[in-house]
């Protein structure tokens, strides 16, 4: 750990702000990442509630 703090240390100034930028980066990714896993989870949640829909729309057809 100390030799990577040193490493750190004796980066010019460019090379931090380029670790910076890819650490913001890679912070990006991973939020959109987890936005698009929700919209999965909600468009997944979205179909099966439309099959119950229509199941029940058949019931009551059959009914009728």
């Amino acid at each position: 750990m100390l030799q990577q703090n040193k490493k750190y240390k004796d980066e010019s100034e460019n090379e931090k702000q380029y670790r910076a930028l890819i650490s913001e980066y890679n912070k990006e990714i991973k939020w959109h990442c987890k936005e698009i896993r929700m919209c999965d989870n909600l468009k997944e949640r979205s179909l099966k509630s439309l099959e119950r829909v229509k199941q029940n729309l058949q019931k009551v057809k059959e009914k009728i």
